[in-house]
């Protein structure tokens, strides 16, 4: 597949994907083929020949979770609360918890 195809299929920018591929190809997670036929080859680890996630998507849930605990952060912390010192914050927070579930490490 082209990078314009991925950026089709996925709706996402050509740039965007690009730049993604590029990474995937140097961290070694994917095969490049150069030249007027080139692309990404379709060789992969998994039994699918296609992309699941839009149907049951094990780390969907973890996502949904993930992005309730920032909407409730965020939600929770005033631009004063910013002011205070590092130390003073990460006291804050974890005098909180049920606003913060996820914690900084200490």
């Amino acid at each position: 597949m082209t990078t314009p195809e991925i950026a089709e299929r996925e709706g996402l920018s050509q740039a965007h994907v690009h730049k993604l591929m590029r990474l995937l190809r140097r961290g070694g997670l994917v095969k490049s083929v150069r030249g007027r036929k080139g692309g990404y080859c379709d060789q992969h680890k998994g039994v699918e020949r296609t992309c699941v996630r839009n149907s049951d998507c094990s780390i969907r849930s973890l996502w949904i979770a993930v992005d309730q605990a920032v909407q409730r952060a965020l939600q929770s912390t005033k631009l004063s609360d910013l002011l205070r010192s590092e130390p003073e914050m990460a006291g804050f927070i974890h005098s909180h918890p049920e606003l913060f579930p996820l914690r900084t490490v200490s």
